[in-house]
């Protein structure tokens, strides 16, 4: 026997039920969520923030559907170093999600008292090329971190981080015409694109400024000439007079005589004589001067040094005739001693001529770089080189028997001598 067809029978109310039916998704259980693939990590350090690791693991923990029994049990997964010792010894006290979050708000987290959260707070103003969006993020994290009670008003707030702003920012926004800090940091940024907008633009080669109109600033109807010369407004460097009449002026030697013709066509300097100042030659070849004597009598002129050199090496040390107590002999200037000192010959002539000295101990670093102590006695007499006296203390040390006489930087500062080591002169300059 055939079998029966059976119609079925609805209505339009259940077929539309049933199509939405169909239409919704197979919802998966969630009951097994963990945090087996989270890749935050916290381990209690200072660089790391725990109120942004505790923000990540609760978006994963909505986003993955996980239960807040499933998120207690997998929390010490994210947890390592300080943060993992620290949870096995409050875990046994923990048995909600939310108990653990706070626990560790409350040991890791930022925990100074509102009064040093203002303190922080103001002593950090905005930079001239800090983002104005980045440094109002940075006091509002601050802000957030104050107690809950009692709330600080947004106004205040903004008032606040207002008045840290940036001169060329609170100088181009209004305080009247913000009202939050979405307003804020929308204003800023225009101001901040204008500025940058403003470094951009190129400035003449010319010399000549490009107009420009700055929001806030007074700009100028007309460019001015500036010369690039005299970096003077008004003219160019080609109208430049300061420059005409520097090319115009004839250029002369620092050594030229005054006496050489006025149309002259060499405006080289002429080589003279230092000696007698004869044109044309040098003291080394000057015929007047290789004429004249040695004479000791005072004069005016550059002496030359006499060199002393005792092994054949190049280097030689350079060596003045003086006169002490109606001795005559030589002595070397010595431009590394600060203390003038006498020879160990000198010093006994002074001695047997009964000149008064001091005797006293006294620390002395020669030239070994080595400090001794040494007795030493000191005589206050007068130096005569050339035609100048000048009342020096010699320095003598018993113990040093081969000694020289050395003029130190004290006795040429007295004597005001100058030392031209290049032409092996020397003369008092004063």
């Amino acid at each position: 026997m055939a079998d029966e067809i059976q119609q079925v029978v609805m209505t339009p109310e259940m077929l539309q039920t049933l199509i939405a039916s169909l239409g919704q998704p197979h919802v998966v259980p969630t009951s097994q969520g963990n945090f087996s693939r989270c890749t935050h990590r916290f381990n209690g350090s200072k660089e790391q923030d725990v109120h942004a690791f505790l923000d990540s693991v609760s978006v994963y923990k909505d986003c993955v559907q996980i239960s807040d029994a499933n998120a207690l049990k997998g929390f010490p997964m994210l947890l390592e170093g300080q943060a993992a010792t620290w949870w096995q010894g409050v875990k046994n006290s923990v048995h909600t999600f939310d108990d653990a979050v706070e626990a560790l708000k409350h040991a890791f987290g930022y925990s100074k008292p509102a009064h040093k959260i203002y303190r922080e707070l103001f002593s950090k103003e905005q930079k001239e090329e800090e983002k104005t969006d980045l440094f109002v993020s940075r006091c509002r994290a601050l802000l957030s971190r104050l107690p809950n009670t009692p709330v600080l008003p947004e106004a205040i707030q903004l008032d606040m981080v207002y008045g840290l702003l940036h001169l060329k920012i609170r100088e181009r926004v209004p305080r009247d015409s913000l009202s939050n800090f979405e307003d804020l940091i929308n204003e800023a940024r225009k101001v901040e694109v204008t500025l940058q907008e403003i470094k951009m633009i190129p400035t003449s080669s010319q010399g000549k400024p490009v107009p420009s109109k700055v929001p806030g600033d007074p700009s100028k109807s007309k460019s001015k000439k500036q010369c690039t010369y005299c970096k003077a407004y008004g003219h160019i460097r080609d109208e430049c007079r300061k420059l005409s009449q520097k090319k115009s002026e004839p250029t002369s030697g620092t050594n030229q005589l005054s006496s050489s013709p006025p149309n002259s066509e060499s405006t080289k300097p002429q080589v003279t004589c230092f000696g007698c100042g004869a044109i044309g030659y040098i003291r080394s070849n000057c015929p007047t001067c290789k004429a004249k004597p040695m004479k000791s009598e005072p004069q005016d002129s550059p002496s030359e040094f006499r060199y002393y050199n005792t092994s054949g090496e190049e280097q030689v040390r350079p060596i003045v005739s003086i006169e002490i107590e109606n001795m005559h002999g030589t002595a070397i200037l010595d431009t590394g001693a600060k203390t003038s000192m006498a020879g160990s010959q000198l010093a006994q002539l002074l001695r047997s001529k009964q000149v008064p000295y001091e005797t006293k101990p006294l620390r002395i670093t020669l030239a070994d770089g080595i400090e001794r102590s040494v007795t030493s006695h000191m005589f206050k007499v007068a130096v005569k080189i050339k035609h100048k006296k000048v009342l020096t203390n010699l320095l003598a040390v018993p113990e040093h028997a081969d000694s020289r006489t050395l003029l130190g930087i004290d006795f040429m500062q007295e004597a005001n001598m100058l030392l031209d080591m290049k032409m092996n002169c020397w003369y008092f300059w004063r």
